[in-house]
This record gives C-alpha cells, structure tokens and sequence, in this order.
C-alpha cells in the first residue's frame, strides 16, 4: 500500500528522500494530492510496510516543514496521525504502533480522491 510523507518545502522532501533511500528505504518524489491542503507540490512515496522505519527516520532529522503521512486507502487520502482508534479498526489499519504513542490525538481529517 502506498503512503506519502508530506513536506511544505521541496527541499526538505528532496533531502528525506535521500535520507530514506541511505537508510535502505525505497522512496520516490511524487506530486502530493491537492487535497491534502500543503505548497510544496512534491511528496516522499514509501511502501507501508517502511512505515515505522519512516517515522523513526523522520525523528532523527528536525523537519519543520513536515506536514504528515498520507495513507490510501478505500476512503481516500488519509492522514496517519489523525485517525481515530475505532476508525482505524474498522478499516482494518494496524493500530498497535499509534496506540503506545503518547501523544496520540484521537482525531479525524478525511481527504476525498477527487
């Protein structure tokens, strides 16, 4: 399943992907969804199943642009961070990682595909 780190600056985007692809992580820039409501125009592309090698990369470099993962998912484009717990269980998303998370906000923004 496809997964888009979002970024506000080009190159902050461009460095992560480097960043990724030395860490043994495949990612490509791609244009990010107009939906997702940031500048910048370009997204990191990652394989899900990077996705908690990704965030741990990602908490190593301070990005200030950084804007969030995208999921696709049946709904649409989805942010990870604001996925409720009961949301998340009813599309079938591993929630065990956002569950130890402290900071865990509980919140749900849609992003339709159109």
């Amino acid at each position: 399943m496809t997964m888009l780190a979002v970024f506000k600056s080009r190159s902050e985007t461009l460095d992560f992907i480097s960043f990724l692809r030395a860490n043994g992580v495949p990612a490509s820039a791609v244009s990010t969804p107009k939906e997702a409501g940031v500048g910048c125009g370009i997204s990191v592309r990652f394989e899900a199943c990077f996705l908690t090698r990704v965030r741990v990369l990602l908490s190593k470099k301070r990005y200030s642009s950084y804007a969030g993962i995208l999921k696709n998912t049946a709904f649409g484009w989805l942010f990870l961070s604001a996925l409720t717990l009961d949301f998340c269980a009813d599309i079938g998303y591993n929630i065990a990682y956002e569950r130890k998370r402290k900071n865990f906000k509980g919140t749900c923004k849609f992003i339709s595909r159109r």
